[in-house]
């Protein structure tokens, strides 16, 4: 599969009085075409953090003080490179837009192009003739960009707009505040394809075409049969009557639901799902995840769930990425790191799951590290059972090579990299009957 998004050495801080908050701590993490990513981690790990990093909506005293996180989609690039030539690169020099390979029509191409290699004379051609970019290579114009990449830490404010609701949607935390309570779903699902459908790379005054959306007093008849369409998709029942109702009068599944066909107005490439089931009952909770998971299958796009409840990775997600402290501690397939963890807190993380049989629960002991004021070594350290760890070596982060394949070898793993009173994982080996596999996922 095709990366699609890619983030690299991100990093996130806030400025506060007593110092620099390192909220996500230089992370790598990459998302292909079609495929589900989860993001897991208790409470202030930096799994939001990410997300909002990742679709530019980080405000002071917040910064991106470091780092890439770039788009692969070649619409997005055709589209920026046609806005900003000068901005074209072909390695990491100073610009956004880096080509990498695409189509030329040598019939049309200037003579004086000499370049050594095929990467720069896109980029020569693309940065002397943007109007001469096409988006499709069966339209007017000889030059194709076929792969590239946006880093979309750098781009102006006006592509971010349009890549936010385009080209990543987004369902944030909390659907019981997430809606505008003074305007209809209808004119907040609407607001979305104005923006981006009619407005955005169609058009630039998008802002005035939604205000005379609004300013009418709701849609144009073309407007709102679409919005009644995404309605009928997500599931919402009798939609020609409830896109004129208020937020108030739907449940919280029904507005979960709302907020779903506003990321999904404009069918996005990549979804990001903050925590989309919180605050939502059992029986809803997996309506929402099969909902999310039926749009995926027919859209083809990639979505990246951010949880820190496990049974929905184990559901839902093809890889996951393990959260602490602002930091990646391990990532890998589902079923890699649930049956056999590398790092303490991810083993720590799935034994705190309550399971059938078990009398106790298992809490994580320990306290979450200061963000401002950080344990040399492994972040997990103060936290990790024993209480007195002196670390020896630095966080883990699995590869294809380098992941104990036993408990042996995983143990030995730990003694080697933290020293503490006893053995952080105990003498009891993972059970590998928490978790059973169907259909390559897991199910708790």
């Amino acid at each position: 599969m095709t990366d699609l998004l890619s983030l690299s050495g991100l990093k996130t801080q806030f400025n506060t009085d007593r110092g620099v908050v390192k909220a996500v701590d230089g992370i790598d993490l990459t998302i292909r075409e079609g495929e589900t990513v989860g993001l897991v981690g208790e409470s202030g790990s930096g799994k939001s953090v990410t997300a909002l990093s990742t679709m530019g909506l980080i405000d002071a005293p917040g910064e991106i003080a470091d780092g890439q996180v770039l788009f692969h989609d070649a619409d997005l690039v055709s589209y920026v490179a046609r806005k900003y030539p000068d901005q074209i690169v072909t390695g990491r020099h100073d610009g956004f837009i880096y080509i990498n390979d695409g189509q030329i029509d040598m019939s049309s191409i200037p003579d004086r192009i000499n370049v050594p290699n095929r990467a720069d004379a896109l980029a020569t051609l693309a940065r002397e003739n943007p109007k001469d970019i096409v988006q499709d290579p069966n339209d007017t114009g000889f030059l194709y960009i076929d792969k590239g990449y946006v880093d979309l830490t750098d781009v102006p404010e006006p592509v971010l707009r349009d890549v936010r609701g385009g080209d990543i949607g987004m369902i944030f935390q909390d659907p019981m505040t997430s809606l505008n309570p003074a305007l209809t779903v209808g004119e907040q699902v609407a607001e979305s394809l104005e923006l981006h459908r009619y407005g955005g790379r169609k058009k630039d005054t998008w802002f005035n075409a939604v205000n005379e959306a609004l300013s009418r007093g709701g849609m144009n008849e073309d407007l709102r049969e679409e919005t009644i369409d995404l309605l009928a998709e997500v599931g919402i029942p009798e939609p020609s009557q409830r896109v004129d109702e208020y937020p108030h009068e739907f449940s919280g599944g029904m507005r979960q639901r709302v907020l779903i066909a506003i990321a999904l107005a404009c069918r996005p490439k990549l979804l990001i799902a903050d925590e989309p089931t919180t605050a939502l009952d059992v029986t809803i909770q997996a309506q929402i995840l099969d909902l999310i998971t039926e749009l995926q299958d027919d859209l083809g796009m990639s979505v990246l769930f951010i949880t820190h409840d496990l049974g929905v990775v184990a559901e839902t997600c093809d890889r996951v990425g393990v959260m602490y402290a602002g930091e990646i501690v391990e990532e890998g397939p589902v079923e890699e790191i649930f049956t056999n963890p590398s790092h303490p807190y991810t083993y720590t993380l799935l034994e705190s799951i309550p399971h059938e049989g078990t009398d106790r629960l298992t809490p994580i002991e320990g306290n979450v590290p200061d963000l401002i004021d950080m344990p040399d070594g492994c972040n997990f350290a103060p936290g990790v059972r024993g209480r007195s760890p002196s670390v020896r070596g630095t966080t883990y982060r699995s590869s294809s090579t380098g992941r104990p394949t036993s408990t042996t070898e995983r143990n030995a793993y730990f003694q080697n990299t933290i020293s503490i009173d006893t053995n952080p994982m105990g003498s009891v080996p993972l059970p590998p009957t928490k978790f059973r596999t169907t259909k390559s996922r897991l199910s708790l």
